[in-house]
């Protein structure tokens, strides 16, 4: 019946379609005649729906006997049936049965049409002498048509709006479950299938659902969630996955051993369901049932079992749905096993970490194993790990080492007693024992079933629960036997999975170097503790040293002296001569080290060319004595590389600091004190030293104030060029006017060059006070460049540009130059070189200050976009002393000429200087011989007053006569050392030229007699060289003379 009320209300006022007494009378007299065209009727109809193609395909699936009986009986109770509620009813579940089997609501009212069309012409065939009649006739058929169409379209109506309620709940349940799958990837199994049990339940109706996994020791059912109302009868129901015993044997079993889905609407009306049919009643399930297999990972079974009323049929599409949704819980948990199995790997590598770090404490054999057995467990999900060893007659392996989850079970491991002997069964086939005789790794999956370990279950309980057990044999170098076997147990199947065992077989390696090494441990830490170059302790050991001197100086009441050692100049050492001579000079250092000072202990390398100290002491006074033979083993090694000097700060506990790091930091303030005071002496942080260190850290705090109130101020200094012979830029420097008096770059320049906050403050306050400064040349009408510097930390801060664009302040920045130092550019070329490009962009010109610190500097410059090049003052103080830094000079002059750059000599303080730079082909200057850096209106002063003086600048001397130049004006020690370097050469400058110049000197005197006493000179010079340098230094003079004296003879020819 229909379940619509208004559509019952329809059927009952059909009153227009109710026949009177004169129809109900035509209809019992012909009905019977006209029911006997019901047979041809049905096979004419079916014989037409057979040929459309959307009805073929419907009634293809049915018996075509049975389409035309029901067909045929339609047609007779049309006109031989009473009008009723039992013909309506079976109209009504037609009508639900057309819906079902999807046929078109089209052709069920075609198909009446038809039927109409064939009753009419019934009709028409009967024999009636009176028209009146058949046409009343005619009239009652129609009327019973229209009825029973109606009544089975009501029918059909209902079943639509039925299966649409029943699609909506099969929708709301997968989108809920899939919600569930996206947020339960942490909660357990049983959390989730309970979840999805209570889905199923609300958005199905059904009686009960549950879900449970097949146990891999007896294939019973073990259930994981049950919901709705039969909870308390399916708890103890009995299902097996076995076909052949009476549990298995239902819709259940059938499912899991087909791994199909099954439906079963009265299980006691199938035959073969009979035996388990009256389980279910013994149980009071007596309703339907439905079985869908899931496949979980790792192989496991899984079955959802739904329950229904006895009288409540399964939905239809209900096992289609089942089974999307069991795909999805297979996806989720593949997917979370995916995930777990990630999760393992990364808790095994921080076990391995862990392990790692165990093995740097360096503990004991039995320790070792207690931490590895203890880090597995704690940073893993194995179940129980433990390490067995042979005992001393090899017979048995035994627990030495065991953690667990459970206490029991850790109990259990370390009462594992294994045989060594392959016929001792079954203890001679624990896995730890059949890896101690294969001398490999070895995983085995559910030891429940394997045959030897089977009989040992009551013994060893671990076995019932491991579904995983795996042993790793761990070696010694020369052992043909392990010497110990790592045991993991899991309580998860398909544990060990091939990335897993990768790790594992890590984990060994680790705990086999732990025991191969644990005879020497100590060598080991000697080692970790050992500058690996001088052999002297290094900078842990020295705090480990250093802290143990400090704490038994806080009971004993004595001085503990940390000192550092800086030798000066190893930098340049390293420049010139190479790492190699570098790493030569620190050995000797050491070795020198070593002799002055009573213990190894107290001397060590911290790094680099630092050398630490920590002595004990009764009272300072004795450091002046210790410092002293300290700075003169340095100072009297006779190296390759001259004289070598060394600078040495000192800090005293417990006056200058209680902890180690106090005493170091304060002992380095000390040594940059010695440094700055002028090298090869030894400072003690006491007065100047530590009023300098708190100066520094005064600048940290006060120099961003000075910013903003105007005390940092810019000095200039000109540029002077000797190609227009006036003034063409001017430098800024930065000085910072302090409590009354003006402080030089050098008392706060390196802390701020530290901070890279307070250089970038410096850096924009520096370009717009270059901005204001170029409006007042351009106001005074003075067409000269301003200069100013820009610290390393600002050029290569991620927003310089930025900072340069903002300080501009939208002005333009032409007539301003940047700074940059040449170990700036050095630490990224590419990076310099688009920086740069940026600069330019804004109208910056580029200066590569500080030029020339480092020979390799040349293909530098060269890869540089810069506009000018600055040759360091210390390079320029160095020219008259080594050869090799006028030559490279020399190279500096020429790649600027052919790159278009200027090359501005800073330093040049002597006319001697002047004069040589000149000759060399230098044009620019800067330095103290035009003026020192001066205030800003003493600057302009000078400019409007025009009170600079002019430089002279001689005539450039041809390229080809440089070599002579730069030998003319060595100074006497460094002419000795050029001779003494090339006295067994094949090849040496000076006479090179001689040789070259020949032909355009010779006519000069001044060639022929210093021609003659250089070959003189190269003639006694073997027997020179083997007396000390010293007494020999007058021997050379005369070949000094004589070379000046053509220098100068030359050069008036260039003049004139």
């Amino acid at each position: 019946m229909s379940t619509d009320p208004n559509a019952n209300a329809l059927s009952e006022d059909l009153h227009i379609f109710a026949l009177d007494n004169k129809e109900l009378g035509l209809i019992e007299k012909y009905g019977s005649v006209l029911a006997d065209r019901a047979t041809m009727f049905s096979e004419k109809i079916y014989e037409y729906l057979a040929r459309q193609s959307d009805m073929a395909k419907i009634i293809e699936s049915f018996d075509q006997t049975k389409i035309e009986q029901v067909i045929s009986c339609h047609y007779r109770s049309m006109v031989t049936s009473d009008l009723n509620e039992s013909l309506r009813k079976e109209l009504y579940q037609i009508g639900q049965l057309h819906s079902n089997v999807g046929l078109p609501i089209r052709w069920v009212v075609a198909t009446f049409g038809m039927l109409a069309v064939d009753l009419e012409k019934g009709v028409n065939e009967l024999s009636l002498s009176d028209e009146i009649e058949r046409g009343i006739l005619k009239n009652a058929v129609s009327k019973r048509i229209q009825n029973n169409v109606f009544w089975q379209l009501e029918g059909y109506g209902d079943a639509e709006r039925q299966e649409g309620e029943i699609q909506r709940s099969f929708y709301m349940l997968l989108a809920d479950a899939n919600r569930l799958f996206t947020t339960a990837l942490t909660q357990s199994d049983q959390t989730v299938f309970q979840q999805l049990c209570a889905l199923i339940v609300k958005h199905l109706h059904m009686r009960c659902a549950w879900i449970g996994t097949v146990s891999s020791q007896d294939s019973w059912v073990e259930f994981q969630a049950i919901d709705g109302a039969l909870v308390e009868l399916i708890k103890d129901l009995k299902i097996n996955a076995d076909p052949e015993i009476r549990e298995g044997q239902g819709p259940i079993g059938r499912a899991l051993s087909t791994m199909r889905p099954c439906l079963v609407e009265c299980p006691r009306d199938d035959d073969s369901l009979r035996g388990w049919g009256n389980l279910m009643k013994h149980y009071g399930l007596t309703g339907g049932i439905a079985s869908i297999p899931i496949h979980l990972p790792n192989g496991i079974k899984a079955v959802i079992g739904l329950h229904q009323e006895m009288d409540d049929p399964f939905p239809s599409g209900l096992l289609e749905v089942m089974e999307s949704l069991a795909s999805d819980v297979s996806f989720f948990f593949e997917r979370r096993h995916d995930l777990n199995a990630i999760e393992r790997l990364r808790s095994y590598q921080r076990a391995l970490s862990m392990i790692q770090l165990s093995l740097l404490e360096e503990p004991e054999s039995e320790r070792l194993f207690d931490s590895v057995v203890d880090c597995l467990i704690r940073e893993t999900d194995a179940h129980t790990c433990y390490i067995m060893m042979p005992d001393g007659q090899k017979c048995a392996l035994r627990t030495i080492a065991a953690a667990s989850l459970l206490e029991t079970d850790c109990e259990l491991a370390w009462n594992t007693v294994a045989s060594l002997y392959e016929s001792d069964i079954p203890h001679g086939h624990y896995v730890a024992s059949r890896v101690f005789r294969a001398g490999q790794a070895m995983t085995l999956e559910n030891p429940v079933e394997d045959a030897y370990l089977h009989q040992i279950w009551d013994e060893n309980p671990i076995l019932k629960k491991s579904k995983n057990v795996g042993a790793w044999p761990i070696f010694e170098d020369g052992d043909v036997d392990p010497v110990a076997i790592l045991v993991i147990a899991s309580t998860e199947v398909d544990y060990f999975s091939k990335e897993l065992c990768i790790l594992l077989d890590q984990i060994v390696k680790n705990v086999q170097i732990g025991k191969r090494h644990l005879k020497t441990m100590q060598e080991i830490r000697r080692i970790s503790l050992t500058d690996s170059l001088t052999g002297l302790p290094n900078r842990v050991a020295f705090k480990e040293a250093t802290c143990a001197s400090i704490a038994l100086a806080s009971v004993s009441k004595l001085r503990v002296a940390v000192g550092i050692l800086d030798l000066d100049g190893f930098k340049e050492c390293n420049d010139t001569l190479g790492h190699q001579a570098g790493d030569r000079l620190l050995k000797d250092v050491a070795q020198r080290l070593q002799s002055v000072m009573p213990s190894d202990n107290a001397l060590c390398r911290l790094g680099g060319d630092e050398f630490g100290f920590q002595i004990q002491l009764d009272h300072e006074r004795q450091l002046d004595v210790i410092g002293s033979h300290i700075l003169e083993a340095v100072s009297s090694m006779n190296h390759r590389i001259g004289q070598v000097t060394g600078s040495l700060g000192w800090a005293v506990y417990p006056h200058d600091g209680l902890t180690y790091a106090t005493l170091l930091a304060n002992a380095d303030q000390a040594l940059y004190a010695a440094k700055e005071g002028g090298r090869n002496q030894a400072c003690l942080y006491r007065g100047r030293v530590a009023n300098e260190a708190s100066r520094r850290q005064r600048v940290r705090h006060r120099f961003e104030e000075a910013l903003r109130s105007g005390a940092i101020h810019y000095f200039l200094q000109p540029q002077y060029s000797g190609v227009s012979n006036r003034i063409e830029g001017a430098e800024m420097l930065v000085r910072w006017f302090d409590e009354g008096a003006w402080l030089s770059p050098g008392e706060f320049m390196p802390e701020v060059e530290r901070n890279s906050h307070l250089i970038r403050m410096l850096g924009c306050h520096a370009v717009r006070e270059a901005v204001r400064i170029r409006s007042l040349l351009d106001a005074h009408g003075q067409s000269i460049k301003v200069s100013l510097n820009i610290g390393a930390n600002h050029f290569l801060h991620p927003e310089f540009l930025q900072d340069m664009k903002g300080s501009l302040e939208d002005c333009c920045a032409k007539g301003l130059v940047l700074e940059i130092t040449e170990s700036t550019a050095l630490a990224d070329l590419d990076r310099a070189s688009q920086i740069i490009l940026g600069l330019k962009e804004m109208g910056f010109a580029v200066s590569l200050d500080d030029f020339g610190t480092g020979y390799s500097s040349l293909s530098h410059a060269a890869y540089l976009p810069v506009d000018e090049l600055k040759l360091d003052r210390k390079f320029i103080q160095r020219f008259r002393s080594d050869p090799n830094v006028f030559s490279v000079a020399g190279s500096m002059i020429m790649l600027s000429r052919l790159s278009g750059r200027h090359l501005i000599a800073e330093g040049i303080e002597e006319e001697i200087d002047l004069r040589l730079w000149a000759s060399m082909g230098g044009q620019r200057v800067q330095g103290y011989i035009l003026s020192p850096p001066i205030q800003e209106n003493v600057f302009f002063e000078k400019l409007r007053d025009k009170t600079w003086g002019q430089l002279t600048f001689p005539k450039a001397y041809p390229v080809e006569d440089l070599a002579l130049l730069g030998y003319a004006f060595l100074e006497s020690e460094g002419f000795q050392r050029f001779i003494a370097e090339h006295a067994h050469s094949s090849f040496c400058p000076l006479s090179e030229w001689y040789l070259a110049r020949e032909s355009t000197y010779r006519h000069l005197s001044s060639f022929q007699s210093s021609r003659t006493i250089y070959r003189g000179a190269m003639e006694t010079l073997p027997h020179l060289l083997t007396q000390p340098m010293a007494q020999w230094i007058e021997d050379v003079e005369p070949l000094r003379a004589s070379v000046q004296q053509l220098c100068e003879e030359i050069g008036r020819m260039v003049q004139s």
